[in-house]
């Protein structure tokens, strides 16, 4: 069809939008499908850009025959029902739905071949529902329910519709039921966000008690922390008290990326903390153990927080004060050492505690006050719901997660086995291997166990190398496990190597943790740890990429007289990233400090970039060292 017969087929319908008339329907032509939904010719685009600036102005009469410029001259392309659709939606928006109707109606009458039709359907629906059709629009939309299932993209549109339309019927059980659709059927970021923006507004529509009944049947994501979102809001509305101020912290601790973590954020950063305490922007706290049987791992700590508050001082035009607490590492003597940095000294965030007790323990008042904690504790370990807490600590499955990476891509290597010592950490490190391994698409082919303290290690390999050989459909000679991970200390490691060939495992790669940052790796192992792969908390040796951290050690050598540890070195970065957030975002008090960490981008610091992931973790990278000749190579990065 030549473009003046289209025009010829197509003024007529757009003459009749723009004089309000009821719409003379035309028989369509329908042209080639992959001719239609080419991509627009930039004509068309420039037509397209030029009348969402118009849109973008306000004027809305010019805005819509801006909107029938593009479907008039290009009636032969897709981007003509985009066009009268926008239109169709401008006008749904400034309360002209008769209009919106016509609009919608020229697309489906117009543009048959189109495949956002169905979309248009529901379009039509939601004009009708705005000039008052309501019963016919719903029982239409019912309809169209029942002959959609097999099109996840039309049941989310028509969940939204519908979820609405019953609500206003005063059904919101079956509202919430065609949310739970739509998100079921969901398969874009698009679709999701349409969804949660109904979802919210429903449930901020509902009175208490209607929210705990659909609470009680929704109580997961998606839906579920919209419902408890609106049942808080309306009691903290209503009451005020620090209970439900608690339960909204809890919420938006849980569900950090959710849609109501936004809402949650808003009502509490306006409203004041229980009791009012001095604010001095310029101090930060630290809570450490100095005294009792962790003071070594206190004073590591302090010693590179000296380090980064003397960095800081010499080049910030405003200094900092650090004000540090004891706390023995004990629970009891935490919380009140918590609360002088905060009533009496007024500082805007604390670092620490080191004890995952603690930390807990710490959790609640920081929530009271809104403070910051900075603890060097991982997140597994602490039992505390609070979205103040952060964990600046090494993460174990970040760690394991870097290491199955670079086995599986650069050594490829598929099948796993796990030799682990009957503890908490052997148990623990076990369970977040074999999920990465899973995550990651390899396979667990084998895992065995042994007492703490052995040094004769011949049944757990025999039940490890028996459990691999019937679970492997290859036997014969080749490798069952292509790399053994065994999460236990150098030494053990050490004594356990000469064994795994001597009872028959033969050519596996050993895999291992941090805890193999240790001399009596190779000294004790020898070649039984050849090509043995672990990462690492500290770049072992210099190299161009670490080379922040060797300035650092020479710094802590010339000042201390000794190598710093792991965390000496993440209390540097820890301080440094706290300062370098507060000054970006011109922090001024503790909420928005707590934001603003949880939108950085990162720091770069001593031992690479590393920021905080929602739920507080601390996101890093863990360098790969290899056993080679007898020697640590860094192999990644």
């Amino acid at each position: 069809m030549t473009r003046s017969a289209a025009l010829v087929l197509l003024i007529p319908v757009l003459a009749a939008l723009a004089g309000c008339a009821p719409i003379s329907r035309q028989s369509a032509v329908v042209i080639p499908s992959d001719i239609f939904h080419a991509p627009a010719p930039p004509e068309a685009r420039a037509l397209w850009e030029e009348a969402e600036a118009i849109e973008n102005s306000g004027n809305l009469d010019a805005a819509l025959q801006a909107w029938e410029r593009v479907a008039l001259f290009f009636p032969n392309n897709a981007i003509a029902p985009k066009a009268l659709t926008r239109a169709g939606r401008l006008c749904l928006k400034n309360d002209r739905p008769d209009q919106a109707l016509q609009y919608f109606e020229s697309i489906l009458s117009s543009f048959p071949q189109w495949d956002q039709t169905d979309i248009t359907q529901v379009d039509r629906l939601e004009a009708l529902w705005a000039r008052g059709e309501r019963g016919s629009a719903l029982k239409t939309g019912l309809e169209l329910w029942e002959t959609s299932l097999d099109r996840p993209e039309m049941l989310v549109r028509l969940s939204t519709f519908l979820a609405k339309a019953h609500a206003a019927s005063g059904d919101p059980g079956a509202a919430f039921d065609r949310l739970a659709s739509g998100y079921a059927n969901a398969q874009t970021a698009d679709e999701r966000r349409a969804l949660d923006e109904v979802a919210l507004q429903l449930a901020s529509s509902l009175e208490e008690t209607a929210a705990q009944t659909l609470f009680e049947q929704y109580p997961a994501e998606p839906i579920g922390p919209f419902l408890e979102y609106a049942i808080l809001d309306k009691r903290w509305k209503s009451q005020g008290d620090p209970q439900t101020r608690e339960e909204l912290l809890r919420l938006l601790a849980r569900y950090p990326t959710h849609p109501v973590a936004h809402e949650v954020q808003e009502m509490l950063n306006a409203s004041p903390v229980e009791e009012a305490v001095p604010l001095h922007v310029d101090r930060i706290g630290s809570l450490l153990p100095l005294s009792g049987p962790h003071a070594p791992h206190g004073r590591n700590i302090l010693r590179g927080l000296a380090l980064a508050v003397e960095d800081w001082n010499r080049a910030a035009s405003q200094p900092i004060t650090l004000v540090v607490k004891d706390t023995q590492a004990q629970p009891e003597q935490a919380v009140p050492a918590f609360e002088t940095l905060v009533r009496q000294e007024g500082v805007l965030a604390v670092i620490g505690p080191l004890s995952a007790p603690s930390a807990a323990a710490v959790a609640a008042e920081a929530n009271r006050w809104n403070v910051p904690l900075l603890t060097l504790t991982q997140k597994d370990s602490v039992d505390a719901e609070s979205p103040f807490l952060f964990h600046a600590f090494i993460d174990n499955r970040d760690m394991l997660h870097r290491l199955v990476s670079y086995c599986m891509e650069q050594l490829g290597i598929k099948r796993f086995g796990v030799l682990r010592a009957e503890d908490r950490y052997g148990n623990r490190l076990a369970g977040a291997f074999k999920q990465v391994v899973e995550e990651l698409g390899g396979e667990l082919v084998a895992e065995s166990s042994y007492r703490p303290g052995s040094t004769d290690f011949r049944e757990p390999i025999q039940r490890l190398l028996k459990a691999a050989r019937s679970a492997s459909a290859d036997a014969g000679g080749h490798t069952i496990i292509e790399a053994l991970f065994i999460p236990d200390q150098a030494q053990t490691v050490a004594l356990i190597a000469p064994q795994l060939p001597y009872y028959g495992v033969v050519g596996a790669t050993l895999l291992g943790t941090n805890l193999w940052e240790d001399p009596a790796l190779l000294s004790i192992g020898g070649v039984y740890v050849e090509n043995a792969l672990f990462p690492a908390a500290l770049p072992l040796k210099d190299n161009p990429v670490s080379t922040p951290f060797a300035k650092f050690r020479e710094k802590h050598r010339a000042v201390y007289g000794e190598e710093p540890d792991y965390l000496s070195a993440q209390a540097y970065d820890t301080l440094t990233f706290l300062l370098e957030v507060g000054r970006k975002w011109n922090v001024r008090d503790r909420f928005p400090l707590r934001q603003a960490l949880m939108d950085s981008t990162g720091h770069e610091g001593i031992l690479g970039a590393l920021r905080f992931r929602p739920d507080g973790r601390l996101e890093r990278d863990y360098p790969i060292f290899q056993v080679m000749n007898g020697d640590l190579i860094q192999v990644w990065p």
